[in-house]
């Protein structure tokens, strides 16, 4: 089978009747929906990478990284929308600027359903649930494994179409901007998401996902398919947060100003054979990284979208199983350079102190939080109205969006991973404090 753009780029959504009440286009509602969401502006009190707060706040936090990774997908988008003219294959009754606009709304929310304190926050989630199995007992196995593989991308679509906003409906976003969304088309039931403990449809949502991907021409007799635009929300992400974690750490000290140009001259060189940063007219050691950033990241743009159109054939038929930057590093002095930059990364930068005692602390407090909230959960599900004082107080904290005895189990369970993937870093450890009866976070 073959994609075809005039489907690819639908703007239909769940609820029909919008109104039309200025001149924005779907697309662009559907953005400034994200950009004023509560989710959304959660996302400037979690992690990124590095502890923010204390003695540097100028580190990136999820909110800014989001921000930037949706600045570089608008460039893809326009280099999609220029290549789609000149093959003659972009759609007559879509604006010229939907592509760009739909990859800037993917990337957007790509991290909305992480959970605080960054990655550590999910498998947190994972090894408390692979510890306490118990609770998961009265599951089907398919939903089991929805908590055993907490997935702050699967949590991301469950925000954006059922939690945020209407809990029916979520932002109400067009169907393109969904697809687009999804890096991960399948199910945690499935021998891809326990080969790369990665996926997109908890159970809660298949429903929504077959009418999106249907509606799309995303589904074969394989199953779902990728979105073609997902593959340039995804590389913007991967090209931002290796850069800018380069950058990150420069300013933090966790590298030598010498060291970051050296890996940012390395990327550049992929271009600019003969670059040498003292080329730029400027003496501020901080000037002189942000330039080579923006350099560094207009390369990797034009490299990775050469390889979209190399690879565009298989992307068009869902064929294509990869990233842009794997398949990328097909090329040898590609590779080499972003193995240089992953084993520095890996041995260097995600290795501080600070930051791997902010994962130790995120894990306990994530513990203390599930150990109480699902053992409610247990009591509501067991004693229904009867349940505890102590336990009613704890749910009633989640607010209009708690448990309830209507609920089924797998909803309740649900309900609380909501509740504690949506908190700020701020939020779950101040919580976390006063539900051991330490209060001296909050006076």
């Amino acid at each position: 089978m073959k994609l075809k753009w005039d489907k690819l780029l639908s703007n239909k959504r769940k609820l029909k009747k919008e109104k039309n009440t200025d001149n924005r286009s779907h697309f662009q509602k559907d953005y400034d929906k994200i950009i004023f969401s509560n989710a959304f502006r959660r996302l400037g009190r979690k992690t990124q990478v590095h502890p923010f707060g204390g003695h540097n706040d100028h580190v990136h936090v999820r909110l800014t990284h989001s921000l930037e990774v949706s600045s570089v997908g608008r460039s893809f988008g326009y280099k999609l929308t220029e290549f789609l003219l000149e093959q003659n294959q972009f759609p007559q009754k879509r604006d010229i600027n939907d592509i760009s606009t739909i990859i800037q709304v993917a990337c957007l929310g790509h991290d909305i359903g992480n959970p605080p304190f960054g990655h550590a926050g999910e498998f947190a989630i994972r090894d408390w649930f692979g510890n306490n199995k118990n609770y998961l007992k009265k599951l089907k196995t398919a939903q089991q494994n929805d908590f055993l593989l907490f997935e702050g991308n699967a949590q991301g679509f469950r925000i954006v179409t059922n939690l945020e906003y209407d809990s029916q409906n979520g932002l109400n976003l067009t169907y393109a901007s969904l697809a687009s969304l999804v890096k991960y088309p399948w199910c945690s039931d499935t021998k891809q998401a326990k080969m790369k403990q990665k996926f997109n449809i908890l159970q809660s949502s298949k429903d929504d996902f077959y009418e999106i991907f249907e509606n799309l021409g995303l589904i074969s007799k394989k199953g779902f398919i990728r979105h073609p635009l997902s593959y340039l929300m995804e590389v913007a992400d991967d090209i931002c947060y290796r850069i800018v974690d380069t950058e990150d750490a420069v300013e933090m000290g966790i590298l030598t100003f010498a060291q970051g140009v050296e890996i940012l001259e390395s990327v550049i060189r992929l271009s600019q054979k003969e670059f040498d940063y003292k080329q730029i007219n400027l003496s501020n050691p901080s000037q002189i990284m942000s330039k080579l950033r923006s350099k560094a990241i207009n390369v990797l743009i034009n490299i990775t979208f050469d390889e979209f159109v190399k690879k565009y054939k298989n992307i068009m038929h869902g064929d294509f199983d990869t990233t842009l930057l794997d398949s990328a590093k097909e090329d040898s002095e590609f590779r080499d350079v972003f193995e240089m930059i992953d084993e520095i990364m890996k041995n260097r930068v995600f290795a501080t102190k600070d930051k791997v005692q902010i994962e130790l602390g995120g894990y306990e407090i994530i513990k203390i939080l599930l150990d109480v909230f699902v053992e409610a959960v247990c009591d509501l599900e067991t004693n229904k109205e009867k349940i505890s004082y102590k336990n009613k107080k704890l749910l009633n904290l989640i607010g209009s969006e708690k448990p309830t005895t209507k609920d089924s189990y797998y909803t309740k369970l649900l309900k609380i991973t909501d509740y504690i993937s949506g908190m700020t870093d701020d939020y779950a450890t101040n919580l976390a404090n006063r539900l051991h009866g330490r209060f001296d976070r909050w006076m």
